[in-house]
């Protein structure tokens, strides 16, 4: 298991939180949920990085949408960026881009993000 399954870093009022693990998967959802709803704090902008993952599972995009309603009910919006082809393809194929703005690079959604 990931130890440091997350970085965070805050970029001009932006949480940012980077994905560490090549997989986001059942091994591992429990802790990325935890860990990242534990470093959301009061940002209302959160920007989700997965430049790192190579991989997601149905438990992993769970995590992610129930990350994505807990950050909207608090008033907030979340996008994310660096998505490899293979998560990217299953994004789209379970229409999770309907949900999640998602952006190629960090410069782009935050830009997006700073819009709201």
């Amino acid at each position: 298991m990931e130890q440091n399954i997350i970085s965070v870093e805050d970029i001009g009022g932006v949480l940012v939180v980077v994905a560490n693990g090549a997989y986001l998967d059942l091994s591992n959802r429990d802790t990325f949920r935890s860990s990242f709803e534990a470093s959301m704090g009061s940002y209302k902008k959160v920007l989700l990085d997965l430049s790192k993952v190579r991989f997601v599972d149905s438990s992993g995009l769970g995590s992610i949408l129930a990350i994505l309603k807990r950050i909207r009910a608090q008033g907030g919006e979340m996008a994310a960026c660096g998505m490899a082809k293979p998560v990217k393809v299953l994004f789209d194929l379970v229409r999770l881009d309907r949900v999640l703005v998602s952006h190629d690079d960090r410069e782009s959604a935050i830009a997006f993000l700073n819009k709201l």
